[in-house]
């Protein structure tokens, strides 16, 4: 009789318990957002609790019965363990809480969760938990001991989640070696997952986290200094290799403008005076590909300088080039540079000895790609002829629009009003590609001036009649829809070819 009423007691207690869990898991499922993927947990408890109980029907052995009984309800309170815990994280306090909650507290909340609920079904099996627990002191100390580090991690974890010197997505470095740097993927209760930059995986124990000295390259905010060095001639003035690297920094894309890049020097050596380039970052993820671009920058910029960046290395000739070999080198740069300069047509007029002695006076620069030659409204003293490469030619409107006019390639030229008129430049002029240009500077184009008159006389008409189709251009462009501004057509865009010959 006192087993069908232990029986018949159990029986009322699964039953409430089925009909809790049925409703959580329907609430969950209605008003927890992405709650179908969590709910097989819950749901698999549930199911395995409901077919223990059908088994149970079969059963003649009151014990046998009883504790089928026990596991159903042992089941069951996994299913509602799991869907409160849900309901109460997923759909209560993450709406509410400023950052999500982490995953080893998640995951240390939910085994308390589970630990509770075994202590229930031990009790409700007749079994006294805190006699196991007493009678069994030499097992806990074995336990405890093989499990230290576990342990040490699983503390480690959470002062990691209450100090947070990190969250996920930071890039951290845990060592001085470069290759344990990465970005923070995962944090559990074991072990930190870190993501290098060469997409390698990571696994830190959060033990070695909390005894190492971090550095955290993500906070307080994403920027963070990089350097690159370099070395110069020592018979080139440091101030103008510092004017020259700080030129060619702002339009490295990925450089933060403040706080501003900066160039020290720092050490005198074989390979010459070394100089250390400072400059800031948002992207850390970028660092290498952004030094890159700072050096190819720099090489440029001390290339067009005619400054050569010093190594070491030890200067063998085996020979020498002959006096008749170099003056071939020489007249062939020089046919290249007359030709070039025969595509002007302002030098049509000028005698065939003239622009001989006009291609001893020019020189070049060489420019990588997306780098400003110059900037509209500068003062220009020079004018250009592309030898090799492109450029694009864009203007801004007086409404602070900005529009591309059109490119220009071998052959062409710009620049020529603002020397020539003492005006200042009326477009930028930025280029697409590694470019070569010839340039022609004041001076030199002085001591043709002053060997041909009749040159003046073109160059004046030829120049009033570009500044007036000039003139006409911004004027179209100031009334084009900002939306047309990288697409000119049809007569806007015959003017633009008119005016630049193409």
């Amino acid at each position: 009789m006192l087993d069908g009423y232990i029986r018949g007691e159990l029986s009322t207690l699964a039953s409430a318990l089925l009909a809790i869990d049925i409703a959580l898991l329907f609430v969950l499922r209605l008003f927890v957002r992405g709650a179908r993927k969590r709910l097989a947990l819950p749901l698999g408890f549930l199911v395995v609790g409901v077919v223990v109980l059908g088994m149970n029907l079969a059963l003649i052995d009151t014990r046998a019965a009883a504790a089928m009984h026990v596991a159903a309800l042992f089941c069951l309170m996994l299913s509602m363990g799991r869907s409160g815990f849900l309901l109460i994280i997923d759909g209560f306090l993450t709406n509410r809480l400023i950052r999500p909650i982490p995953k080893i507290v998640r995951e240390i909340v939910q085994g308390l969760i589970y630990a509770a609920i075994a202590l229930v079904a031990l009790n409700r099996a007749g079994v006294n938990p805190t006699s196991i627990l007493t009678t069994s002191a030499l097992l806990t100390a074995i336990i405890g001991l093989s499990l230290q580090d576990t342990l040490g991690n699983l503390f480690a974890g959470l002062a990691i989640q209450a100090e947070l010197p990190f969250v996920v997505g930071d890039w951290i470095r845990f060592d001085e070696v470069e290759e344990r740097i990465g970005k923070v993927i995962e944090i559990n209760w074991r072990a930190t997952k870190l993501l290098t930059i060469e997409q390698v995986t990571v696994i830190v124990p959060n033990a070695v986290l909390a005894k190492a000295a971090l550095m955290n390259f993500t906070r307080p905010t994403p920027i963070c200094l990089q350097s690159v060095h370099v070395s110069a001639p020592y018979d080139v003035p440091p101030e103008r290799v510092r004017e020259i690297i700080l030129a060619a920094l702002p339009h490295v894309e990925g450089i933060v403008s403040s706080p501003a890049p900066t160039v020290f020097t720092r050490e005198f050596s074989e390979r010459g005076v070394s100089y250390w380039i400072r400059y800031y970052i948002h992207d850390f993820a970028a660092r290498f590909a952004i030094a890159s671009d700072v050096r190819d920058r720099v090489w440029y910029a001390l290339s067009r300088a005619q400054i050569e960046i010093s190594v070491l290395h030890h200067d063998v000739r085996l020979y020498e080039q002959s006096p008749e070999e170099e003056a071939r080198h020489r007249d062939h740069d020089k046919q290249a540079r007359k030709e070039a300069l025969a595509t002007v047509r302002f030098f049509d007029v000028v005698p065939a000895p003239l622009l001989d002695h006009l291609s001893d006076l020019v020189h070049t620069r060489l420019y990588t790609h997306d780098e400003v030659v110059f900037e509209q409204g500068d003062r220009g003293d020079e004018f250009y002829v592309v030898l090799r490469g492109e450029v694009s030619v864009q203007i801004r409107t007086n409404a602070g629009r900005s529009a591309e006019l059109t490119r220009l390639g071998p052959g062409k030229f710009f620049g020529e009003m603002s020397l020539l008129m003492d005006t200042r430049r009326a477009a930028t002029i930025v280029t697409t590609s590694e470019t070569s240009l010839l340039v022609i500077g004041r001076a030199a184009l002085q001591q043709i001036l002053d060997q041909s008159p009749q040159l003046a006389e073109t160059i004046n008409k030829a120049l009033h009649d570009r500044q007036e189709m000039l003139n006409e251009l911004r004027e179209e462009a100031e009334r084009l829809p900002s939306e047309s501004f990288h697409a000119p057509q049809g007569v806007f865009l015959n003017r633009i070819r008119e005016f630049f010959s193409l």
